[in-house]
Parts: structure tokens; sequence; C-alpha cells
């Protein structure tokens, strides 16, 4: 599971991109940033997400929450659009 913050804290909107800051963050993991030898976890996710709003200087303090139970460590494939020639949600 993946939150936007803690218990106690707002998870604050980012007029300039038009995303909440936690959304944009992980769009931009999602997109590229994240990325790792051609995979992306959710695991990678989290740890993004929760490295840019570390160094985020907003209006307070929001601190992502990333756990996960049992032992899968899911993952998007590198590449699976471009190689299919399809979009995300289209079968090939």
């Amino acid at each position: 599971m993946l939150t936007a913050c803690d218990r106690g804290e707002r998870a604050y909107e980012w007029d300039r991109v038009r995303h909440g800051v936690f959304a944009w963050h992980v769009l931009k993991a999602i997109d590229k940033d994240g990325w790792r030898d051609g995979r992306l976890t959710v695991y990678d996710i989290g740890r993004y997400v929760q490295e840019r709003l570390r160094e985020w200087k907003g209006p307070g303090r929001q601190t992502p929450q990333y756990s996960q139970s049992g032992g899968a460590r899911g993952h998007l494939p590198g590449g699976a659009a471009q190689e299919t020639g399809k979009g995300a949600g289209e079968s090939a």
C-alpha cells in the first residue's frame, strides 16, 4: 500500500502542475524517473516518491507511507508498450 501522507498530515495540492504533490511524483516515477534496470516495482515508486517529498519545500510536512504484506514484489515490465506497439490497456 502506498499512501500520500502519514496520520495527522495532509496531502497538498500543487497548483503549478495541477495535481497533488504525491500524485505528481507518482506519475513522474512511472513516466521515467523511478525505473531501474528496465523495470519499476511498487517499492521503487514508493522510494522515489518518499525521496522527492523529503526534499519538497511546501507549506507543511507530507510523508508518504509504503507498506507491503507477503513476499511479493510486483513490477511493471519496462518497454512493454513499445514492444507490442500498443499503449497501456490495449491488447496486442
